[in-house]
């Protein structure tokens, strides 16, 4: 039996969508979302970049 848990998601729902990672093959084969820049992880630059665009208060 297969029982999706989640509930489904619309499209009003979704601000952003971060695509990082991947295999990396021209960087060595390491997660490009993980690579550090400025001491910091790509990914994380990314949501650091959108973060204040969609923060409550």
């Amino acid at each position: 039996m297969n029982v999706d848990i989640h509930p489904p998601l619309h499209a009003e729902a979704i601000t952003a969508v971060i695509l990082a990672g991947g295999r990396g093959s021209r960087m060595g084969g390491v997660d490009k979302g993980l690579q550090c820049f400025n001491g910091v992880p790509l990914a994380l630059h990314a949501l650091m970049r959108l973060s204040p665009r969609w923060a409550t208060s």
